[in-house]
């Protein structure tokens, strides 16, 4: 996986490492169609980080744990969830 290193509950990642992938502003019915990597959580804020062209990119999706709680509670959006989350070290 390049720059992420696994574990059994999660990923991890190096802080500076992760503050070099690129935002990008993507709606979530088209996110579901890229491939995502998994979901960092900071300060209770939520990215999904996904794969495409050959590079990482970063896009925001919730703001708190109520709002990620709610967007990932709708059938389609279920795959969110089960993604495994990024930790950064």
């Amino acid at each position: 996986m390049g720059v992420f290193k696994e574990y059994n509950d999660g990923l991890v990642v190096a802080a500076q490492r992760y503050q070099q992938i690129q935002p990008k502003t993507v709606q979530l019915h088209e996110l579901i169609q890229k491939k995502m990597v998994g979901y960092v959580r900071i300060f209770s804020k939520y990215w999904i980080v996904y794969w495409e062209n050959d590079k990482y990119f970063k896009s925001f999706l919730a703001k708190n744990d109520s709002w990620f709680n709610a967007l990932t509670s709708d059938v389609q959006y279920t795959i969110i969830k089960e993604l495994p989350q990024i930790y950064l070290i």
